[in-house]
């Protein structure tokens, strides 16, 4: 049976409720598992954020636990952000949480072109995000309500 136009308007506003929503809660997730980071691995007292240089040197030098905290942070922010849009949005789970995940992906990229960090960060986490979102689709196909599946 096809969908009427009232189902289509539901549909859309679903997912850009689901996109939005989805994007806010990764950033939450981010600052929140990156501010125990800090608290893990505390940067050094004066460290200016908008400071690049000091940022660079900073981050050449951080211990590798610092390093991994902040890409657990990007795998947990999207994983829950995209979950999240999934179970909103109630389809096209690879879409919604994709999108999540190319947002925070987006980011990160930005965040290297800005600020040098050890190639081996790079090369890590730039095939975990994308995972992060399949990961979260897969899940949140399984979860959400009247889903069809993960190819839905």
């Amino acid at each position: 049976m096809p969908r009427t136009t009232g189902q289509i308007a539901k549909d859309y506003g679903r997912g850009i409720l689901a996109t939005v929503l989805g994007v806010l809660v990764a950033g939450l997730c981010i600052s929140l598992v990156q501010a125990l980071g800090h608290r893990l691995y505390p940067p050094p007292a004066g460290l200016q954020r908008d400071d690049v240089e000091a940022l660079a040197a900073y981050i050449s030098e951080a211990p590798v636990g610092a390093l991994l905290s902040v890409l657990l942070s990007w795998i947990v922010g999207i994983f829950a952000g995209g979950l999240l849009a999934v179970r909103i949005a109630r389809r096209r789970p690879r879409l919604y949480a994709g999108i999540v995940a190319a947002v925070i992906l987006l980011g990160a990229v930005m965040n290297f072109a800005a600020i040098p960090h050890p190639a081996w960060f790079v090369v890590l986490a730039l095939p975990c995000l994308p995972l992060a979102g399949f990961a979260s689709a897969a899940a949140g196909a399984r979860l959400a309500p009247g889903s069809a599946g993960p190819a839905a």
